[in-house]
């Protein structure tokens, strides 16, 4: 443990995270389960449910999704907020989407193109994303 403190103390590291630019890796999860319990088993096993802030990533995650397939992603609500927090004003809805479901909670679904919804209690795949940290090291 000390020769691990002294190497620290010649260097300084720095951790970017993806919301400053990091990769990130998306996870599809093929167990179906409702939009709360994939984004607990996405915060306890990756980092959240996936957002999408460009079409080229909208695209990205398309290709994952096998034909046919609807899949979760961190979208929910009549306000439409992520649920990892992040501000992205990205969406790409089907025409005459998004619908409250007039049952509860709607969350967004991607697969097969534009973006639709469905009551949250549906369960269904989903799509995860994992934030790597980058260690760079800079000597003085």
């Amino acid at each position: 443990m000390a020769q691990i403190q002294k190497l620290f103390s010649f260097f300084n590291y720095f951790t970017f995270t993806g919301q400053d630019g990091a990769p990130q890796a998306k996870v599809f999860v093929q167990t179906p389960m409702r939009w709360t319990d994939a984004r607990q088993y996405c915060r306890e096993e990756h980092t959240d449910l996936v957002g999408v802030r460009t079409s080229a990533e909208n695209e990205e995650l398309q290709s994952m999704v096998p034909s046919g397939t609807l899949v979760w992603i961190g979208l929910y609500g009549d306000a439409w907020k992520w649920s990892d927090g992040q501000d992205n004003l990205f969406r790409y809805w089907e025409k005459g989407q998004p619908k409250n479901s007039g049952n509860g909670l709607s969350c967004a679904y991607v697969g097969g193109g534009a973006w639709t919804t469905q009551p949250c209690d549906t369960k269904s795949s989903f799509l995860c994303y994992c934030e790597f940290s980058l260690m760079l090291q800079q000597t003085f």
